[in-house]
């Protein structure tokens, strides 16, 4: 029995949102699975959903290899366990663009098999077509919003880019509240997997449902990294002696913050106190590739990092071959970029060098010269090449399909 895309979306929403009690209330599989007559209906489907990811762990004679335990695998350290992209890439042995695929076949597997067990045929396509609140939401906006997410890698936004174009969005209804907005001072931030465009409207939506809590009152936000996350706080009080505005009109604000963040493996956590309304934004940091730029000319490497600058490259830059394998030692690269043509030093033995030291053998190397050489680069051992001058559209294209390249290889 094959489940719907939108019961799949309704299983895909809780599951990012596992542990947050405010997203799960109310939730459309409460009642698909019979839990609205339980007392605490959010911690039964949380427990349920807990329960049936259990249940598709594969016998112990089933190989550790086969697709049956890499479903379990995803489910258990992705959602269960609430590990990091980047960490559950890492404990998977898979690149972070192979993980999201691996958790889309989890995801469905999860789904048929409620939809299935269930009662799918018959209730299910009410189920699945009445769902409120967030998850009807959801699926609107995942179809409004579908060109924020390409089948390649999304863009990451940078927080002290898109926070302060947000706040300026927010000035306006601010005025008419007599909400005062407190500017950020937002620190060194690392970029996050979610598009801009769709992070810089969540920040609206939230800050929009903060002012309308707070009329004549003040809202702040700040914005820190916890690992492999960072969280955006955005603090609504209310004027001394005055209570919170009702949350009623600022409801649908709050649900498609947390539908778009949902988008992302994003979440929202939301807590309210006397005069307080605060609402933390949860983002999954980018992942990072670091770069190692091999080049004399510090102009070109200033050109280079503001060409990665948002993106999930990491660039940091070497001008010789003296004390180079110490660097890598060091700072072990995932890409290198290296320019054959350094004065005092034979470019093509440094390739030659890398190639065979055991630190950087398996490591791909972009030359990029003025050379147009590109046959005898690739020759001697090269994964790609540009030849100089070279446009930010290139350096990209050339770091993601090696990037991308690296990370399908079979492990």
């Amino acid at each position: 029995m094959t489940a719907p895309l939108s019961f799949v979306r309704q299983v895909r929403h809780a599951l990012v949102h596992l542990y947050d009690p405010e997203a799960l209330r109310d939730h459309a599989l409460i009642r698909f699975l019979g839990l609205a007559d339980r007392p605490n209906a959010q911690v039964a489907l949380r427990e349920t959903l807990i329960k049936e990811a259990e249940a598709l762990r594969p016998a112990e004679s089933v190989p550790i290899g086969c697709r049956a335990w890499r479903v379990y695998q995803v489910l258990q350290y992705r959602y269960i366990q609430q590990m990091g992209q980047e960490q559950t890439a890492h404990q998977l042995g898979v690149g972070v663009r192979h993980l999201r695929r691996e958790q889309r076949l989890a995801i469905i597997t999860l789904a048929e098999s409620l939809y299935e067990k269930y009662g799918g045929s018959d209730k299910g396509t009410e189920k699945s077509t009445t769902s409120a609140g967030d998850n009807g939401l959801v699926a609107r906006l995942e179809e409004e919003l579908s060109w924020l997410k390409t089948p390649t890698e999304p863009e990451a936004a940078v927080i002290s880019n898109v926070v302060p174009a947000a706040f300026n969005l927010l000035a306006p209804l601010a005025a008419t509240r007599h909400v005062s907005l407190e500017a950020p001072s937002l620190p060194d931030l690392p970029p996050v997997a979610v598009h801009p465009s769709g992070l810089r409207q969540a920040i609206v939506s939230v800050g929009a449902c903060a002012i309308r809590r707070v009329p004549g009152g003040q809202v702040s936000l700040a914005a820190e990294q916890r690992g492999e996350q960072v969280t955006i706080k955005i603090v609504a009080t209310a004027p001394e002696g005055s209570a919170l505005a009702s949350g009623e009109e600022a409801s649908d604000s709050l649900r498609a913050a947390r539908a778009l963040l949902g988008m992302y493996e994003g979440r929202l956590e939301v807590t309210e106190r006397a005069r307080t309304f605060a609402v933390s934004l949860i983002l999954p940091l980018a992942g990072t590739v670091d770069v190692l730029l091999i080049d004399d000319n510090a102009d070109i490497a200033q050109l280079f990092e503001r060409y990665v600058s948002g993106s999930r490259y990491r660039l940091y830059a070497w001008r010789g071959a003296e004390q180079l394998f110490e660097l890598i030692g060091q700072h072990p690269p995932q890409i290198i970029l290296l320019d054959v043509m350094i004065p005092g030093v034979d470019g093509w033995e440094i390739l030659g060098r890398l190639r065979q030291h055991p630190l950087t053998s398996t490591v791909p190397i972009i030359v990029c010269t003025i050379l147009p050489e590109r046959e005898l680069a690739l020759a001697l051992g090269a994964t790609a090449f540009l030849l100089k001058p070279v446009s930010r559209e290139a350096l990209l294209a050339a770091l993601n399909q090696t990037w991308n390249e690296r990370t399908q290889e079979p492990r």
